[in-house]
Formats: structure tokens, C-alpha cells, sequence
């Protein structure tokens, strides 16, 4: 459903993203629309996405007894906006239709910073919890090309900034852990920066205590102190350790 047209019995909201990417060799679906445009459910988006926001319409009003409890979209009010919200918060925006008399509402979530590719698998993820590691591989062992396997973690790394500003902690943490088992001493320090452009401190912390691994053995050897004890033999071998180690 997230790929044809709303019908009157389906979907009710029109995601406009940017034109995908070309298709790699097994990586994603065959085919996305070209325009970017996707569909979904307006209600399964406010569901999963806490930091989604809809645009009401003058029946919308809430009652006394709503305002009262407010809390979430369902407590704003037609033509105000909550004030905790940003204005970089993604919008659901009301097309036609106010939900009473006027005919069932029209939705339109404007996502084209994002091409349709990430918006799909996000999408996917909301509705049926799929492993997207299995469409979109983010290691594969066969794969020896620097520049695939760079591309990968690339846009793994856009889905996850696309579960943030969208609100979507399910994915936000499913695509925190792909890329936690992902790290490799080639690439800890791009996964730290990008961990701290983004505060995610699970990933930072992965990404630096595996860059300290790297170092730990040359620390070990430099505390290396002798205790006059050793063999001839042994002495030499550890003065030399420790003056490469200083090296």
C-alpha cells in the first residue's frame, strides 16, 4: 500500500521524498516510484512517530475534557501549534477533509530531504518490524569493494537520522545496533564523528572504545617495567619492546 495511490478505502497520506538513488546489485527493492512519492496511514504515523505533528482542521477542536488531558497530536488545537514543538518538526499536512461532515482527511508529509529509498525501508520497518538488513545489506562478506561497503554505511546512517527527526525510536534503535556491529578498525573514527553529530552515545561510545583497542597493546608494552630478574635474553627482548613502543 505504500506504493500505489490513496483510494478511498486505503491510504490517506502522500509522503513526498526526494527521487531515489540508482539501484545497486542486490541491494533494495527493484523498483520505487521515480517521483518519490509514497503512501501510508496517517494514524500509523502519529502511533509510531512521537515527534510527527498534524495539522487540524476546525472540527478538529479539542473538548474541554481533551484539553484537560492533553498530551500528544491529539490535543492541539486548529491553527496553533504546541509550543514545545520546533520549528524544523515534520508536519502532517492537512490536504482536504476535516474528519466530520466535510468527508475523511487528506494528509501530506513533506520528507524530500530524504530519498525514497530511506523513507521506504522506514516505512517498512513501522508497519511489519521486517529485518531491513535482509533488503538492505549493511555487511556482506562477498563484498570487497572499499567504495560499496562506504555507501552502505552512508545510508544507514541517513536512516537513522531520518527515525530521529521523524520520532521513530524502534528504528532509531534498530539502526543504532546494525550500526554498532558494523564498526571496524577502518572505521571508528567516521562512526564516532557521525555518532557526535548526531548524539547518539551508545554508537559514540562503541566507535571510541573500539579505536582504543587498537592502542591498548602499545600501552601495555610502554608500562612494561623490568624487575632485574630476567634472563639476558629476556632483558634485551623487553628493552627493545619498549623502545619501539616509544618509537
Amino acid at each position: 500500500q505504500t506504493l500505489r495511490p490513496a483510494d478511498r478505502d486505503g491510504t490517506d497520506t502522500a509522503i513526498l521524498c526526494a527521487p531515489p538513488g540508482p539501484r545497486r546489485p542486490r541491494w533494495g527493492p527493484r523498483w520505487l516510484p521515480r517521483d518519490g512519492r509514497l503512501q501510508a496511514h496517517a494514524f500509523v504515523l502519529c502511533a509510531g512517530c512521537s515527534g510527527l505533528q498534524r495539522e487540524q482542521g476546525p472540527a478538529d477542536a479539542p473538548s474541554e475534557p481533551e484539553l484537560a488531558g492533553g498530551g500528544g497530536w491529539h490535543g492541539q488545537i486548529a491553527g496553533h501549534e504546541p509550543s514545545s514543538s520546533s520549528d524544523s518538526a515534520p508536519v502532517l499536512r492537512l490536504l482536504r477533509g476535516n474528519g466530520g461532515g466535510g468527508g475523511a482527511p487528506r494528509y501530506e508529509l513533506d520528507l524530500q530531504a530524504y530519498p525514497a529509498d530511506i523513507a521506504f525501508a522506514w516505512l517498512r520497518y513501522l508497519y511489519t518490524q521486517d529485518d531491513l538488513a535482509l533488503t538492505w545489506p549493511l555487511e556482506e562478506p562477498s563484498v570487497r569493494d572499499a567504495g560499496a561497503k562506504a555507501a552502505a554505511q552512508g545510508w544507514w546512517m541517513e536512516l537513522l537520522k531520518l527515525a530521529q527527526h521523524l520520532g521513530d525510536w524502534k528504528l532509531q534503535l534498530y539502526t543504532q545496533d546494525m550500526l554498532v556491529g558494523a564498526l571496524t578498525v577502518q572505521n571508528w573514527s567516521q562512526m564516532a564523528s557521525f555518532a557526535e553529530q548526531v548524539q547518539c552515545t551508545v554508537l559514540s561510545e562503541a566507535a571510541l572504545m573500539t579505536g582504543l583497542r587498537q592502542l591498548l597493546p602499545h600501552m601495555m608494552t610502554s608500562f612494561r617495567v623490568t624487575t632485574g630478574l630476567e634472563g639476558p635474553k629476556r632483558k634485551d627482548k623487553d628493552q627493545a619492546s619498549g623502545q619501539s613502543a616509544t618509537d
